[in-house]
């Protein structure tokens, strides 16, 4: 089952999206489990749950299964080209010990 995994965020007095995707086991303590649609789960940091209803955040859209998948196919085609993407020298890359 497609499932997004919510934490309370009660500055914002809403539910936020912390996991999501097919048959998830949560890798932390949760306030709430909502079944969606799998596209729904593949876009979840474009929703929010709040009064009991699962509301799409203001200026999003929510793609399609095969609008995802042509996005993928295209983020894959890019990074098999070898276009390089910008490094960020703030970021510490942590090796395995």
């Amino acid at each position: 089952m497609w499932t997004i995994l919510f934490e309370y965020n009660e500055k914002k007095d809403i539910y936020v999206p912390v996991q999501s995707g097919y048959n998830v086991i949560p890798s932390a303590e949760i306030d709430k489990i909502v079944p969606v649609e799998k596209n729904v789960a593949r876009q979840a940091e474009k929703v929010y749950f709040k009064d009991g209803k699962l509301k799409l955040r203001t200026g999003e859209k929510l793609l399609s299964d095969a609008e995802l998948d042509e996005n993928d196919k295209v983020s894959m085609e890019i990074e098999e080209m070898g276009i390089p993407f910008p490094k960020d020298d703030k970021v510490k890359i942590f090796k395995v010990e």
